[in-house]
């Protein structure tokens, strides 16, 4: 979003600046006058290397089509409501004397840095330079203002109040400092490690003073501010000390607002339960710690405290895989290009904004240098890209199929247990060719070998793979609990216990028959109603909460027959099992060498298995004339993710039997677009 702006005259609002004294502008907000009903503001340029005293504003834009007018300088200028609040709220103040409002040196009110105003944003040129001035920016500020907004009906304001409470209540109790309590953001193991929170946690009293406050901390915790991509280094590059929350004329200093927060995940451990709480209770704490909204804060923690913990500047701390750790966070932004750019000044790299590029052109760029100064192979985010998730009618730009789509991403593993049992493929020294990058024609090269291909597919749902991403690995290691086998484990016909299951699955068993199936369990044969409530019940103590689990998974009964749509069907049968496979986020399919695998949610018959150099898992590709587009990774246990790598031993060894016999001299260069 772009804020609009018309002029009183003809002088134009921004001059050009000048980046060999890197000069930025500020703002200053004027007292408000009887003749003028807007908030009246004064543009002013400056040399960072001059040290101004200004603060730094962090804030969420808002909807760009919800605006109030200003003035700058003369000119009348559009801006989203939120920041026209801000600036509102800050006249108010000046005008009831917060010392916080005027530069003492200077004797005038205080100056601003605000990206809305202080950069030209029609002005690509001057955006990509000014952005790359904001580690600069934020370190050099004497303030960081984290704006919330006005209280409205969210009682922000109380929430910040109730936090303080918070602050001062654990002070009184124990007197562990930000900073080093910062290096036990998982928690103690024992309570005996930390005897201020365990003799805290073993206090009714206390717990009865805490309740309270969680409701309005909660809500502070989901305010939209902490789910943008630019406030991990608005916050983290900021002085200890410097950053301050704001909501109307409320404030609260952030590491008082942390403390709180690492302190509730250091005392929610299991072991530090208090007795006298009841299950409910400590059930609600422990899902209120967990939540995203809270491990967001924990993280943004974690990066601004890290400096002071480890002696080390928290810039040299992180690589140009950062991106992806953001993205993996679910925080968001407006502009796709931000993923990258809203980062770098966390980032050790020659990589520099450029907002006249694509947001194509950004993330190869981004990409190029990610293997170029990490020394990676560019096989190496493989795990993360792939259109087989979302497809690249959904991703708004063109972009290349190995690229990982940033604003969608989602890390798919090559098994259900993740990379646990992964092996990197090589073809070995004989080969002569290896992975390259031609970014000018979007093709990754590598040697690569097709293994096999799809020829039938159970399709999936597409939208449910985020919510799965956790479910299908822990099915997987409570199946092989319960099975007392590893995934290497042959039955007398020769078929490994992962592919059973698998098999159960694909081919569409009712889980709520009577039937008795033959897995490779202690004993007899059980029904698969019994087999599940023995997983689940390995899992779950109470086996009605395992009952009530397996229903909400399974989502069907023999009897639901509105729950059964068209693309649930496989061989003209019935899948009740669907319901159950779209929890996977994933693609069952079966290959014409007899071997079952899991894909990404677009995979089709026709589409090739194939191994790559250096990568660890197999891959779903799909060839479109001359190249190859990537899909995604996939795991069939015969090829990888395993130690049952029967084709890869094939690869490695030009050795094998009947199907296998095939593969020798596959072997070849392949370009994925």
């Amino acid at each position: 979003m772009d804020p609009q702006s018309s002029a009183t005259g003809t002088a134009p609002l921004y001059h050009p600046l000048s980046k060999s004294t890197r000069e930025t502008r500020f703002i200053q907000i004027l007292p408000p006058s009887s003749t003028i009903d807007k908030v009246e503001c004064k543009l002013i340029t400056a040399a960072l290397s001059s040290n101004p005293n200004y603060a730094a504003l962090s804030y969420v834009w808002g909807d760009p089509n919800l605006t109030k007018p200003i003035l700058i300088n003369g000119h009348i200028k559009r801006v989203t409501t939120n920041l026209a609040n801000f600036l509102s709220q800050k006249q108010q103040d000046m005008m009831r004397g917060d010392r916080e409002e005027v530069d003492e040196e200077e004797g005038r009110f205080h100056k601003y840095w605000i990206d809305a105003l202080c950069i030209d944003q029609e002005n690509l040129e001057e955006k990509s330079f000014q952005l790359g001035l904001m580690k600069d920016i934020y370190r050099s500020a004497s303030t960081v203002i984290s704006w919330l907004g006005l209280p409205d009906n969210r009682y922000l304001d109380v929430a910040l109040s109730a936090v303080r409470n918070m602050r001062i209540m654990l002070n009184t109790a124990e007197s562990i400092e930000v900073a080093e309590e910062c290096g036990q953001l998982t928690g103690p193991s024992n309570a005996d490690e930390n005897e201020g929170i365990g003799g805290l946690v073993r206090d009714m009293r206390f717990w009865e003073e805490l309740v309270p406050f969680l409701e309005p901390f909660e809500a502070l915790l989901e305010e939209k501010y902490w789910t943008r991509v630019w406030i991990i280094q608005e916050l983290a590059l900021g002085t200890p000390n410097s950053s301050i929350l704001v909501c109307g004329n409320a404030s609260l200093n952030f590491a008082d607002f942390v403390k709180p927060v690492i302190w509730l995940d250091a005392a929610l451990c299991q072991n530090l339960r208090p007795s006298f709480l009841e299950d409910e209770k400590w059930e609600y704490l422990k899902d209120f710690i967990a939540g995203d909204d809270l491990r967001r804060i924990i993280l943004i923690a974690k990066y601004k405290f890290s400096d002071l913990r480890s002696g080390l500047d928290i810039i040299g701390n992180f690589d140009l895989t950062f991106p992806i750790s953001i993205a993996k966070q679910g925080l968001q932004c407006t502009n796709p290009r931000d993923f990258v750019y809203g980062v770098l000044g966390l980032v050790t790299s020659d990589l520099v904004p450029d907002y006249t590029k694509s947001v194509a052109e950004v993330y190869m760029d981004w990409f190029r240098c990610l293997i170029a100064e990490q020394g990676l192979p560019p096989t190496c985010c493989l795990h993360y890209a792939g259109i087989g998730l979302i497809g690249r009618e959904k991703q708004g730009f063109d972009m290349p199929s190995w690229v990982p789509n940033l604003p969608a991403i989602e890390e798919e593993f090559c098994s259900w247990r993740g990379d646990l049992n992964s092996i990197a493929f090589s073809f070995g020294p004989e080969f002569s060719e290896r992975c390259g990058l031609d970014v000018e024609r979007g093709v990754l090269s590598c040697p690569g070998a097709s293994v096999c291909t799809v020829e039938e597919a159970v399709p999936t749902a597409t939208d449910s793979a985020r919510a799965a991403r956790d479910f299908h690995r822990v099915v997987y290691e409570l199946c092989m609990q319960s099975m007392g086998a590893d995934d290497n484990a042959l039955d007398t016909d020769g078929i490994s216990s992962l592919q059973k299951i698998m098999r159960t699955v694909f081919e569409g068993r009712d889980p709520f028959s009577e039937e008795y199936i033959d897995f490779p369990l202690p004993g007899s044969s059980i029904t698969f109603p019994i087999f599940l409530k023995y997983v689940f019940g390995s899992y779950i103590s109470n086996p009605s909460t395992a009952r009530k689990l397996l229903r909400r998974i399974i989502n069907a009964s023999p009897t639901d027959n509105d729950s059964i749509e068209e693309s649930w069907y496989f061989n003209g049968e019935e899948s009740w099992l669907a319901p159950f496979i779209q929890h996977f986020g994933k693609t069952f399919f079966r290959t014409e060498i007899g071997s079952l695998g899991l894909g990404p949610p677009r995979t089709e018959p026709c589409d090739q298995i194939f191994v790559l150099e250096e990568f660890n898992c197999p891959v779903v590709l799909r060839q479109v004339e001359e190249h190859w587009v990537y899909i995604g990774p996939c795991y069939v246990p015969e090829i990888g993710g395993s130690r049952d790598t029967r084709i890869l031993d094939e690869l490695s060894c030009g050795q094998g039997d009947g199907k296998l016999d095939r593969l020798k001299g596959k072997i070849c260069q392949v370009g994925i677009q």
